[in-house]
């Protein structure tokens, strides 16, 4: 394994282990939902550096859906809550 690639992951499974907290620790939902949008961004970029040190580009395509289903998941979250309003 290299180790550019460890540090990365390192670095990237800090950021989201930060981002968990603030997503229960936060008060609003607007918060929660902002934290849960940056945790599967990161999540994206971490599986387009694996694929990208592997040369594995079904890795990066999967990103690619992974990131519009979330998309379209935070915006039926905030459909829901606006209509609950």
């Amino acid at each position: 394994m290299n180790i550019d690639f460890f540090i990365l992951s390192s670095a990237l499974i800090f950021l989201v282990l930060i981002l968990f907290i603030g997503f229960i620790k936060g008060s609003k939902f607007q918060e929660k939902l902002l934290a849960l949008l940056y945790i599967e961004l990161l999540i994206c970029i971490f599986i387009i550096i694996y694929g990208t040190f592997y040369q594995n580009e079904m890795l990066i395509n999967i990103s690619l859906i992974f990131s519009l289903m979330g998309f379209i998941g935070i915006i039926f979250l905030s459909r829901l809550q606006g209509d609950e309003k």
